[in-house]
C-alpha cells in the first residue's frame, strides 16, 4: 500500500436532500482498498446512492432511473423485490444496512448506502464504522470481489469467507499505517460473541456455515467479526492478493474446498484446525 497507487474509477454520487453521511470523503476510503489490491481490475464506473429513511422514495427512483429495466429488474428479483428498502427497517424508520451489486450488462457498480438517523452509543465500533472510512471501504472492496467470478458459476464463496473479507480489508485499508488502530477495532469488532466461543465451537462454526446459510445456533455477525481473525491469518501465510484469488479460482467452475487447496496450497479440511487454535489462541491474549 505504501508503494502503490490508486486505480479507481469513476464515483457517481449521490445523497438524498435530507440524509447527512457520517463520513463523506468516499475516494479516499476506496483508493486505499485500490492500493491493496495493485494487480486487480475494479470497476471503470461506480454509482453510489446514500439515503437515510425520509429518502427512502428518492433513492428508489434514482436507483431505478440510473440502472437500464433489465439490470434493475434482476436485481430487484435478487433482492426479493427489496433493493433498495432492504437496508431499511420500516418499524424503526431507520436504514442500517448497505449493499453493492454490480449491472450484469454493463459492469456498473452500484453502493445503495443506508445511513442511519443516529449511531449506536452502545455499539463500540461505531464510530471507527461510520465516521472513518471503513464502511465505504467494506462495500467497494465487494465490487472487488465480484469482477473475478460474475457470469461464470453459480456458486459462490461462502458468505463467511466474502463478508470476513471485507471486514478485514476496511480495516487494513484504513489503519495500515496504524497497528495500534487496526488491533483494537479487530478486538471490538470480535467483543464479546467471538470470546464465548470454543476451539470446538470455532471449527463448527466454519464447518457448517455454507454458501448464504449459518446455523441458527449461531450469531450471523460471525461471518463478519470471527471470520476476520480467520481472514488475517490467511493473509498473513500468503498475502492479501489470495482473497480474490479465490473468486478467480471459483470463476472455473472449482467447489470452494478445490479453489481453497489452489489458492492456499493446502486442504481446508487441513487447514481448519491449524487456523481455529490459532484464531482461538488470538482471540484469548496468547
Amino acid at each position: 500500500m505504501a508503494t502503490s497507487k490508486p486505480k479507481v474509477g469513476a464515483l457517481e454520487i449521490h445523497t438524498g436532500p435530507n440524509t447527512t453521511p457520517f463520513f463523506d470523503d468516499y475516494l479516499s476510503a476506496v483508493s486505499l482498498v485500490s492500493r491493496l489490491f495493485p494487480g486487480r481490475l475494479e470497476p471503470s464506473k461506480n454509482l453510489i446512492i446514500r439515503y437515510n429513511y425520509q429518502d427512502l422514495a428518492w433513492a428508489e427512483k434514482l436507483t431505478k432511473e440510473k440502472l437500464t429495466p433489465d439490470d434493475y429488474a434482476n436485481l430487484q428479483r435478487n433482492e426479493q423485490n427489496q433493493l433498495v428498502g432492504s437496508n431499511c427497517d420500516a418499524a424503526t424508520q431507520n436504514c442500517r444496512g448497505s449493499k453493492q451489486q454490480t449491472a450484469t450488462s454493463t459492469g456498473l457498480a452500484i453502493i445503495l448506502q443506508g445511513v442511519e438517523n443516529s449511531l449506536n452509543p452502545f455499539d463500540s465500533t461505531a464510530n471507527s464504522r461510520f465516521k472513518t472510512g471503513m464502511l465505504e471501504a467494506h462495500e467497494y472492496f465487494h465490487a472487488l470481489q465480484r469482477i473475478p467470478i460474475m457470469g461464470k458459476t453459480q456458486i459462490w464463496p461462502h458468505a463467511w469467507f466474502r463478508e470476513g473479507s471485507a471486514e478485514w480489508v476496511q480495516n487494513m485499508a484504513i489503519n495500515y499505517n496504524d497497528f495500534q488502530k487496526y488491533n483494537e477495532f479487530l478486538r471490538l469488532d470480535c467483543t464479546p460473541i467471538c470470546l464465548r466461543l470454543t476451539e470446538s465451537q470455532i471449527i463448527e462454526f466454519f464447518e457448517t456455515s455454507k454458501e448464504n446459510y449459518t446455523p441458527p445456533k449461531f450469531d450471523r455477525w460471525l461471518n463478519y467479526s470471527l471470520s476476520g481473525h480467520v481472514i488475517e491469518a490467511l493473509v498473513a501465510i500468503k498475502g492479501p492478493d489470495t482473497l480474490l484469488e479465490l473468486y478467480e479460482q471459483m470463476g472455473k467452475k472449482l467447489s470452494f474446498e478445490q479453489a481453497f487447496k489452489e489458492t492456499y496450497g493446502v486442504e481446508w479440511s487441513y487447514a481448519l484446525p491449524i487456523l481455529a487454535k490459532t484464531v482461538y489462541a488470538n482471540l484469548n491474549g496468547n
